[in-house]
C-alpha cells in the first residue's frame, strides 16, 4: 500500500524481495535511495526508514508524505551502484 500511495503522489518505489523473503521497499528521496522496512514491534506494524524515521503501517498515505521529496531526481533505482574505495594494503 506504500509503494501506490508513493506512486500517487508522483514518487517512484519498488519493492524488493530477497532470499529471506523479507520484502524492502526502495523510495527515491531527495536524489537517493531510501529503504523502507515493514516490523512489527508491540503487536503494531511499523514503516521504518534512515536512522530515527518511522510510522505505523496502517497510515501508508502519511508515511508517504513524510517520505516527502520523492519527486526523483535519480532515474534508474539502481543507476548508482556502489563503487570500491581505495586498495587494501599488502594484497597482491
Amino acid at each position: 500500500q506504500l509503494q501506490v500511495e508513493v506512486h500517487r503522489l508522483g514518487g517512484r518505489a519498488l519493492i524488493v524481495f530477497s532470499g529471506t523473503d523479507h520484502p524492502v521497499l526502495y523510495v527515491v528521496r531527495d536524489g537517493r535511495r531510501v529503504a523502507v522496512l515493514a516490523v512489527e514491534h508491540g503487536g503494531t506494524w511499523w514503516f521504518v526508514w534512515g536512522k530515527r524515521d518511522q510510522i505505523a503501517a496502517d497510515q501508508p498515505g502519511l508515511a508517504a508524505r513524510f517520505l516527502g521529496g520523492v519527486h526523483a531526481r535519480v532515474i534508474d533505482l539502481f543507476a548508482r551502484r556502489p563503487q570500491v574505495r581505495g586498495t587494501l594494503a599488502g594484497v597482491a
